[in-house]
């Protein structure tokens, strides 16, 4: 009785031990099962952590450079204050034809332009047919005049009386010819301008046929 007395008490320690380290074994199972669920609740919060982060560093997602766009900001700036300068100082411009013929010109004469069509800053002198340059700068002038029938003629574009360049036309079988020329020229303030002969007993035909014209490029 005694011997089986140690027995029983023997298996039912054995019993106690088995289940003690089954539910062990199921507790750490659960423990582990929970963490990974955990973590599995627990990570998307952090991906989404480091999504915030990283939009918090660089906002500017669209592809776009804000160097690039302060750049163009700084670029177009300087073009509106160059553009308001030039709109500032006030634009200069005029386009003159010649309606009347003009006869027995001596050397150096200015040839007249008559008919204004516009006279923006009003540079542009018809009756003695000089422009005077209100505003320092580059200019641009052209000219075209037409010879009389059976004529030849020699003009030029002067500026302060200097010849810049020369106009040449030769008419000969009862027609006209026309010679025209156009420059790019630096000026002062009060230089002066005009379409000149350079000959004697010069020759020009009118009718609207001959033109001077010139406009302020850029501001010095």
């Amino acid at each position: 009785m005694k011997l089986f007395a140690q027995q029983a008490a023997l298996e039912n320690d054995k019993r106690l031990s088995d289940k003690a380290t089954t539910k062990g074994f199921d507790n750490t199972l659960s423990d582990g099962l929970f963490s990974l669920l955990d973590k599995g609740k627990v990570l998307p919060s952090r991906k989404m952590s480091s999504i915030k982060n990283e939009y918090a560093v660089t906002p500017n997602r669209s592809g776009n450079d804000d160097r690039h766009t302060e750049t163009a900001n700084r670029s177009k700036a300087v073009l509106q204050s160059e553009h308001r300068r030039f709109v500032a100082e006030g634009t200069v411009e005029f386009s003159a034809i010649k309606t009347d013929h003009q006869e027995h010109m001596g050397v150096n004469q200015n040839i007249l332009f008559g008919n204004v069509l516009t006279n923006e800053g009003g540079g542009y002198h018809p009756n003695l047919g000089v422009f005077i340059a209100p505003q320092s700068g580059v200019y641009v002038f052209s000219s075209s005049i037409m010879t009389s029938v059976n004529v030849e003629q020699y003009a030029a574009i002067a500026v302060n009386g200097n010849l810049v360049a020369q106009i040449y036309g030769h008419s000969d079988n009862g027609r006209h010819d026309q010679g025209s020329q156009t420059v790019v020229i630096k000026l002062n303030a009060g230089d002066e301008v005009a379409v000149q002969s350079t000959q004697s007993n010069g020759d020009v035909w009118g009718n609207q046929f001959s033109s001077f014209s010139g406009c302020l490029v850029w501001l010095q």
